[in-house]
């Protein structure tokens, strides 16, 4: 998959991958739409991490390029595997770059007998998306771009997605204008897509590691639910929004009692994500002051903060620091606070070592427990931001 920083001359992603493969059966003749140039986003530069070990910039470790995007339209075409493997190719075998995340396979899926998909299929399976952030940053603009390329909900006869049909799924197709019935979830034990029609949409972000979201993308997701820009007028009051997991079967911050006396001084309005729609949360969110919580999928809500909000995100020891502040770019001041695993300090070597002991998995249900000291430098840091509100 391509850089476009590291490309030399000014053909288009499509010509230049079929140069770099040649030998896997690949055509320059795919009927495909450019919908977005590539952009180079800047670093952000507006954080503050809190914590007594040293750490690097986090947010070098991110690539800033956003790609061009396409929008590949084939008859009889045919997806084969999951969102990691995706294989797509024409009604001649030949695959579709940039989308074929696993070129070396699509020999195998030439002749593959499969029951068609009457009329036109939208493909947006995507990695990640059985989760809320990437659901909300990856899946969404590339339904966005078959929009723009002529391929909107009254276009398409079905649109094809992974995810685990949860309300927000449904919530964010339905404001970007697609009815029920024509939502059709598939995963890698769907089997193989074959439709008369297939369109297919590339990726707004150049890798799995440029976590960057280009600004389109994020004004696209504020509009599904009525946001532009700032709110004209900021409340009396500074608000302050929490989102919580205490109620979550995992991930809980442990003790609470100091955030508790926080968000009581500031009167917070509580979000558990589970129990409202985006819409709610968006709207909760469009003029609050400060938005803070643990790390989770929820915190990509933050796309819907006005830019002169502040955000802290309370990490634990196994997670990486940059995740959701990529992800939105868009609060004026971002504050990670690392908290302690199991009583030993961040980052330690024996925290380290037992934090390897486990899979990923048993790392992100583990309980984030607060580390007293550092969690006061945080609370402290936002009375000062909400004072000078």
């Amino acid at each position: 998959m391509l850089a476009t920083d590291e490309r030399d001359d000014d053909r288009s992603l499509p010509e230049l991958a079929i140069d770099l493969l040649p030998d896997v059966g690949m055509s320059d003749r795919f009927d495909a739409q450019k919908t977005h140039d590539a952009v180079d986003l800047p670093q952000p530069t507006n954080f503050t991490i809190f914590s007594d070990v040293g750490l690097p910039n986090p947010f070098k470790r991110a690539s800033s390029a956003a790609p061009e995007m396409w929008v590949y339209s084939v008859e009889d075409g045919l997806a084969v595997g999951s969102a990691r493997s995706e294989v797509v190719l024409d009604a001649e075998g030949r695959y579709l770059p940039y989308v074929t995340r696993a070129p070396y396979l699509a020999p195998l899926f030439h002749d593959i007998e499969t029951e068609k998909l009457r009329g036109t299929a939208l493909m947006v399976r995507t990695p990640g998306a059985v989760m809320f952030s990437h659901w909300l940053y990856d899946l969404l603009p590339r339904v966005e771009a078959a929009r723009l390329a002529g391929f909107g909900p009254d276009q398409v006869d079905h649109v094809l997605v992974n995810g685990q049909k949860f309300g927000y799924e449904f919530e964010t197709l339905r404001a970007m204008g697609y009815r029920e019935e024509q939502i059709k979830h598939v995963d890698g034990s769907s089997g193989p897509i074959h439709a008369d029609r297939l369109v297919v949409p590339t990726y707004p972000r150049a890798t799995e590691k440029s976590k960057f979201t280009p600004d389109w993308a994020r004004a696209m997701v504020r509009s599904l639910f009525g946001i532009g820009g700032d709110p004209e007028h900021r409340p009396a009051r500074p608000k302050v929004a929490y989102l919580s997991r205490q109620k979550a079967y995992r991930r809980k911050i442990v003790p609470h009692d100091q955030l508790d006396a926080f968000l009581g001084d500031y009167d917070a309005v509580w979000l558990e994500p589970e129990k409202v729609s985006v819409r709610e949360v968006a709207h909760e969110l469009r003029d609050a002051a400060l938005f803070l919580g643990p790390h989770g999928a929820g915190l990509a809500n933050g796309v819907f903060l006005p830019s002169w909000a502040g955000a802290i995100e309370i990490i634990g020891s196994q997670f990486m620091l940059e995740h959701f502040h990529v992800l939105t770019s868009s609060t004026s001041h971002y504050v990670g606070v690392t908290a302690a695993d199991e009583g030993d300090d961040v980052f330690t070597e024996a925290a380290i070592a037992r934090m390897r002991t486990r899979t990923n998995t048993e790392n992100q249900e583990l309980d984030i427990h607060l580390d007293h000291d550092r969690t006061e430098q945080a609370l402290a840091w936002a009375r000062d931001f909400l004072d000078r509100y």
